[in-house]
């Protein structure tokens, strides 16, 4: 039992006080593991979005070489055209060069884009291509 004590109001027993103090401590104790869980559960998704934006950037670097040579590629094809359109058309013989040279450049273009690509699709694509 606990020891009483005559106040205004009421007599206030002792063991009733310590009893509620073990209430608030474990009211205390439960809202501070939850704020630990809670850290802890943001501290791994950063960790989690910071591994994921790291995969991201490497898979855009790749994306953003083949689109780069593919971007070659396609600039190359039309210089490809146009000279020997103007071949065709003119029949100077330095448009002819001119013609040769875009071509290199073109077969040039699909090695590039060859050495980038990865999947065999792709692969059997630029092959018809040269």
């Amino acid at each position: 039992m606990g020891q009483f004590f005559e106040g205004e109001r009421s007599m206030v027993c002792v063991h009733r006080e310590a009893a509620t103090m073990k209430i608030r401590h474990k009211l205390l104790a439960g809202y501070l593991l939850a704020a630990v869980l809670i850290t802890l559960s943001g501290l791994f998704g950063l960790y989690g979005t910071e591994k994921i934006v790291t995969l991201l950037q490497s898979k855009d670097d790749h994306l953003r070489s083949i689109v780069a040579s593919a971007s070659q590629l396609s600039h190359a094809a039309k210089d490809v055209e146009t000279s020997i359109t103007l071949y065709l058309l003119l029949g100077h013989k330095d448009l002819k060069e001119k013609y040769f040279e875009h071509v290199a450049n073109l077969q040039n273009a699909v090695e590039s884009l060859d050495k980038t690509v990865e999947f065999p699709e792709g692969k059997k694509l630029l092959d018809l291509m040269c």
